[in-house]
């Protein structure tokens, strides 16, 4: 997506069971990150950062 003009703005949040410390060395190109099994509270959270307000 981000290659792409029209897609490179959208926010990317990854949803992935592997391990912490793997995931923030790779989450640096997205948005954010949730780890499974997630809430619907930290989804949430994570959305708010995104679009605050």
């Amino acid at each position: 997506m981000a290659a792409n003009d029209k897609h490179r703005d959208i926010p990317v949040v990854v949803m992935t069971s592997l391990l912490e410390y793997v995931v923030k060395e790779r989450a640096g190109r997205f948005r954010g990150y949730l780890r499974k099994p997630f809430r619907e509270a930290d989804l949430m959270k994570v959305i708010g950062n995104i679009f605050p307000g």
